[in-house]
């Protein structure tokens, strides 16, 4: 009848859609031959001579600036470091006492 036809017609477009998806995922199996195939093309291109020269691109790449929340993850003094400067203008006088209740940050 009509209607299964419409049906049949629509689930075979949605297939082929699902299909067409699919193959955007599809890529190009890594075997050790594609791999050194690629790799010789990266070192030819990087002018890579030696594996110190691999190790100094390695390191250029690894030099990238750290960003402010890398750095609070790396260093425990600026957890602190808030409070302390707090605790010290405290301490010299020349500003006003700031009270602070640390149980509010327990959470975080």
């Amino acid at each position: 009848t009509i209607t299964s036809r419409k049906e049949d017609i629509e689930a075979e477009r949605i297939r082929k859609e699902e299909e067409e998806e699919k193959k955007k995922f599809v890529g190009t199996p890594v075997t050790l031959e594609s791999f050194a195939k690629w790799k010789e093309a990266f070192v030819n291109e990087f002018n890579l001579t030696s594996k110190e020269d691999e190790r100094k691109l390695k390191k250029s790449t690894e030099s990238k600036k750290i960003t402010g929340r890398d750095m609070f993850l790396q260093s425990d003094d600026l957890i602190n470091s808030d409070v302390l400067y707090m605790q010290e203008i405290g301490e010299e006088g020349d500003g006003e006492v700031v009270d602070i209740d640390e149980s509010l940050f327990q959470d975080l």
